[in-house]
């Protein structure tokens, strides 16, 4: 099992729940359980972690064991009030300069092929 990748999970849903370490331990049953990960983690402790501890932690966390074995979510989007109209107001922003960027690429190649006129051939 990958500490590291446990102890990302962890820290998320402890972030998501807005519980500490310990009071999710606590709420566990497991004493220290997070803290002893960390410090695994560290290297300041050897071993790893039973499937037993990691399943009580899920408990506590609001979660499967097999949740915090897999990769986080890349985004972290939750509900917030506002947060829909806010990345509207952003995705509108970038369309606007979209328009804006394509507009003066179209402005600089008509520059760029005025100035390169045809060479006129001599009449002989």
């Amino acid at each position: 099992m990958d500490l590291r990748l446990i102890l990302a999970n962890i820290d998320w849903r402890l972030k998501m729940s807005g519980m500490t370490d310990n009071e999710a331990s606590n709420l566990a049953k497991s004493p220290d359980a997070i803290r002893n990960i960390r410090r695994k983690v560290a290297g300041e402790l050897t071993g790893g972690i039973t499937m037993r501890t990691l399943e009580k932690l899920a408990g506590a966390l609001d979660c499967r064991a097999t949740d915090l074995l897999q990769p986080p979510p890349e985004e972290n989007v939750r509900p917030i009030p506002g947060l829909k109209e806010q990345l509207f107001s952003q995705l509108e922003y970038l369309n606007s300069e979209r328009e804006r960027v394509l507009r003066q690429l179209h402005a600089l190649e008509a520059a760029e092929t005025a100035l390169k006129k045809p060479a006129r051939r001599k009449n002989r």
